[in-house]
């Protein structure tokens, strides 16, 4: 059985009661093991459900050739609307005919394209639209400055390669009338699977702000769904954050059955409150290799110490069907929320196995510039000020006295990439014991430095090989000026590469937040204003 499960961070909503509060029963299918993503196929955000960020698949790209020199712009693929979400990228399909790679990139303008990732040709090989303006269906017009001109499919969405589906979410306005729909689309043509579309509208039991007669109902204006979508062997996840901390908005949870899209599970982590938002800069839901769901939360009510439901500013651990197993909320939860300092801006990530043994380590950061290490089956409950948190570590970033951290991290060869607002990139190693080097190895920053809302880092390798760490600067996005690529040496972040060096040549299309590249097969694709520019080895 394919489920899939969604997340909301945001407000009240519209439909059926489930899971956490009484869902249809159901049993998840076994989950994949951690690395089956991480490969030259791209199926979610980040590359894998650690929500590593590295590709260590790449075998074309290598610290030698990508220089001015060898690397730059090969061509730019024009769509019809911003590209918040990451590109995902399928090696070795059919599609129109015969066998290709194939990169699928979804737009604000709420379309999904299929192009050929090799041939640079621009027209797609297939496309599909959510709208019909002739009808009074369109794009949501912008009313929250993160996300503009327009709001459609803002979050990457998430491949199964078995079903060969695409899921995605879609924000449209008919005449007035707002509604996100959840889509499964053929990766081959681009159809609406069978039981395709479903409009997101669930319900829970709380008090909170917008609820009438103890319910609260998913409101769609209120839902910011930002984070990437998280597919677990069949069960699919997504987040919303509000847009602009607009109104009475909550956090929760879904789910639904892959297959029929029918909604299985519900959980909303400020039901009898507001807030608890998940935005992660973009950054899916991890998981682990058992199949259970890791999010964070932003501003809002915390009192699950005292027996309440509510989780604002909280690292959550949550079974496949919703049920919340552990927490942490740091000591200084109030504050964070008193000044907008919370921890659901820096998305989080899932340490691999294989670098901690039997210690499963999570890592967190608040906007405040707080970096969170947790045990993933014991992560630390709360701890009441003034602390401290009950937690393996937490360390400050050293280097940014006047910046936050907005942006999701990567991992990559036992060490952590930040990359905060107004303050350089930096690498963290973790060490033999478990613990982070809480001084960085080593630091880069360009000639202006990052402003908001600072670069995704994330890495392409050849197993532990020519590891390279790629930034997209994306600080014009106020003027509507092009993104910056950089391409930096992962072991000590010296640079080989930006697309500024060869004048205009390798000039990138206007400048998206919280983008991040996607890697694979020796190109890098970069989404932007309208286009999709691809970089790779020169002919």
């Amino acid at each position: 059985m394919a489920v899939l499960a969604v997340i909301w961070a945001g407000a009240a909503g519209y439909g059926s009661t489930a899971c956490s509060y009484g869902a249809a029963p159901f049993t998840p299918v076994l989950q994949t093991t951690e690395h089956e993503l991480s490969s030259a196929n791209v199926y979610t955000y980040h590359y894998d459900h650690l929500r590593t960020g590295a590709n260590s698949a790449e075998t074309i790209l290598t610290h030698a050739n990508v220089n001015q020199a060898t690397f730059g712009k090969l061509w730019s693929l024009p769509v019809d609307g911003y590209v918040y979400g990451e590109p995902l990228y399928v090696s070795g399909i059919t599609v129109a005919g015969r066998l290709r790679n194939v990169l699928y990139v979804a737009t604000e303008n709420d379309s999904v394209y299929a192009f050929d990732a090799d041939s640079g040709q621009t027209t797609p090989l297939w496309h599909t639209s959510f709208i019909n303006p002739s009808a009074g269906i369109t794009a949501v017009p912008s009313y929250d400055p993160d996300i503009v001109p327009q709001i459609g499919i803002t979050s990457t969405p998430v491949i199964d390669p078995a079903s060969e589906t695409i899921y995605t979410v879609a924000f449209t306005d008919k005449n007035g009338t707002l509604v996100q729909r959840l889509h499964a689309l053929n990766l081959l043509n681009g159809l609406e699977r069978p039981g395709s579309p479903v409009v997101i509208a669930p319900t829970v039991p709380g008090n909170g702000p917008g609820s009438v007669n103890g319910i609260v109902t998913f409101d769609p204006m209120l839902e910011n769904q930002r984070a990437g979508l998280l597919l677990v062997s069949g069960i699919v996840y997504i987040a919303w954050g509000a847009f602009a901390d607009y109104s009475n908005y909550h956090g929760w949870i879904a789910a639904y059955n892959g297959q029929t899209l029918a909604q299985i599970a519900i959980f909303n982590d400020s039901p009898n409150s507001l807030g608890g938002g998940m935005w992660q800069a973009g950054d899916g839901l991890a998981s682990d290799n058992v199949g259970d769901v890791f999010a964070s939360t932003g501003n809002g009510v915390f009192d699950a110490d005292t027996g309440g439901v509510d989780y604002g500013d909280t690292l959550l651990h949550l079974s496949p069907t919703l049920q919340v197993k552990q927490y942490f909320t740091p000591f200084n939860q109030l504050y964070l929320g008193e000044y907008d300092v919370d921890l659901s801006a820096g998305g989080l990530l899932l340490i691999p196995h294989a670098d901690t043994g039997v210690m499963r380590l999570m890592v967190g950061a608040d906007k405040d510039q707080t970096v969170y290490i947790t045990k993933l089956n014991h992560m630390g409950g709360y701890t009441p000020p003034p602390g401290p948190d009950q937690i393996v570590q937490e360390f400050p970033l050293t280097n940014t006295p006047s910046g936050a951290i907005d942006s999701a991290p990567a991992y990559f060869n036992r060490t952590l990439y930040y990359s905060p607002t107004n303050g350089p990139t930096e690498a963290f190693t973790l060490q033999s014991n478990n613990l982070f080097n809480t001084t960085p190895t080593s630091t880069f920053s360009p000639p202006a430095g990052f402003t908001f809302p600072g670069p995704v880092p994330s890495v392409s390798a050849n197993g532990k090989s020519s590891g390279i760490v790629w930034l997209i600067d994306a600080q014009n996005f106020v003027s509507q000026g092009p993104a910056v690529l950089y391409a930096l040496n992962a072991s000590n972040l010296a640079e080989l590469y930006d697309s500024t060096q060869a004048g205009t040549r390798d000039q990138a299309g206007g400048a998206v937040k919280f983008t991040t590249a996607t890697v694979a097969n020796g190109k890098v694709f970069v989404g932007c204003e309208a286009e999709v520019t691809v970089y790779g080895l020169l002919p």
